[in-house]
């Protein structure tokens, strides 16, 4: 029997902080990209959804997430490798809290760690 295509579950989403350069990229990237996307402050509503386990829907994974919609397995992530992971806190409180302290970005639909920089103090 073939399967059918079932449209991924979004499980929340986060606004990230653009630079010009950005803002510029997002919207030369497709005709229906353009400023409106993104608030007064240059932030982008970014959607996160949920992983499952062997790609069946119903067999939902409670860490991992992808910003990719075609849920490419290169593209998933743990909510628990974040530096601001708190079990007490909402994923998307600790995803968010994360961009905000600039200690992860996205690139390509991946999540990339930003290398923080330690005072000469410390090195």
């Amino acid at each position: 029997m073939p399967l059918a295509y079932v449209q991924p579950e979004e499980a929340f989403e986060v606004r990230i902080q653009c630079t010009e350069e950005q803002i510029q990229r997002h919207c030369d990237a497709a005709p229906e990209n353009d400023r409106r996307d993104f608030d007064d402050r240059g932030r982008l509503q970014v959607p996160v959804y949920h992983v499952y386990k062997n790609g069946n829907i119903n067999n939902r994974m409670t860490y991992w997430y992808t910003f990719d919609e075609a849920e490419d397995e290169n593209n998933e992530f743990d909510i628990r490798d974040l530096p601001t992971y708190d079990e007490d806190l909402r994923h998307e409180d600790v995803l968010g809290l994360a961009f905000y302290r600039g200690q992860v970005r996205i690139e390509n639909n991946q999540l990339v760690h930003t290398p923080t920089v330690q005072p000469k103090a410390m090195q």
